[in-house]
């Protein structure tokens, strides 16, 4: 982007855009943020494309890859937002004024209109790792360029169009990854699979389901998974039926232990 580019962006009808108002909205986190690198965490008015100014609950905290990000969906340990859940695939929202990190569900139209390249979760009720290590207060995942090589999107039409079983990693490679090894996420050996949209389920038997996680199986070949964790899980195996926000099962087999439970989450875009 251009300095003039810039200067128009950050040039609100009530004055620069540092989001502390609706009439001086930012463009997204990231612009408030690089106009104003004192910025710190917390609710900001951002003018969301089709919405206008919205009041998002912002990271600007550098330590989370550079900080920039929008809060677009926050999830307790319950079901609110397995794999079938409608607010993956349709433009509604779920308690969209409760602008704040607390245990709670929760679906911003961050999710459905804002356009993207980067998407990182939070899992605030277990301990701090992940993709941005330790120093942080929950496990993270993040991965940059998440839609086509750096396209952006908003993340409605990521989870709406992007394929099944788009795997990002494969087999050892995913028990080797910051966002697993060593963290709250059970695995098995055999089928190890990564990456957005899982749905294994048609595959000989019931298998894992994840918007955004993990596939396991103790043997070479999807659908008979034992073990699914993840955000946005939904699953039958072993008579026992998943429908998580977000969490970890272990139905047998496992070669590593995680929290097996449900789990809150907190997602993110950039």
């Amino acid at each position: 982007m251009s300095v003039t580019q810039l200067m128009i962006l950050t040039a609100g009808s009530g004055g620069i855009r540092n989001g502390l108002s609706s009439d001086t909205a930012g463009v997204s986190a990231a612009q408030i943020l690089a106009n104003f690198p004192s910025s710190t965490d917390g609710v900001y008015w951002i003018d969301l494309p089709t919405v206008g100014p919205t009041q998002i609950y912002c990271i600007m905290n550098t330590s989370y890859d550079g900080g920039g990000w929008m809060l677009t969906m926050k999830a307790t340990r319950g079901t609110t937002f397995d794999y079938t859940a409608s607010y993956w695939e349709s433009n509604n929202t779920l308690n969209p004024t409760e602008t704040n990190l607390n245990d709670g569900d929760a679906k911003y139209n961050s999710y459905n209109y804002f356009a993207g390249t980067d998407i990182m979760a939070r899992f605030p009720d277990v301990s701090a790792g992940g993709t941005l290590g330790s120093g942080l207060s929950a496990w993270t995942w993040h991965e940059n360029n998440y839609y086509n090589s750096g396209s952006s999107t908003t993340l409605l039409n990521h989870f709406t169009n992007t394929s099944n079983n788009t795997y990002l990693l494969e087999n050892a490679a995913v028990t080797s990854w910051a966002g697993h090894s060593g963290g709250p996420f059970s695995a098995q050996g055999g089928h190890r699979k990564y990456g957005f949209n899982i749905d294994e389920s048609s595959i000989s038997q019931a298998g894992a389901r994840a918007r955004w996680g993990f596939a396991w199986n103790n043997e070479t070949y999807a659908g008979t998974n034992d073990v699914y964790s993840g955000i946005g899980l939904n699953s039958r195996r072993r008579n026992t039926n998943v429908a998580y926000s977000a969490g970890d099962f272990i139905g047998c087999c496992k070669t590593y232990s995680g929290v097996d439970r449900t789990m809150r989450f907190e997602m993110y875009v950039r």
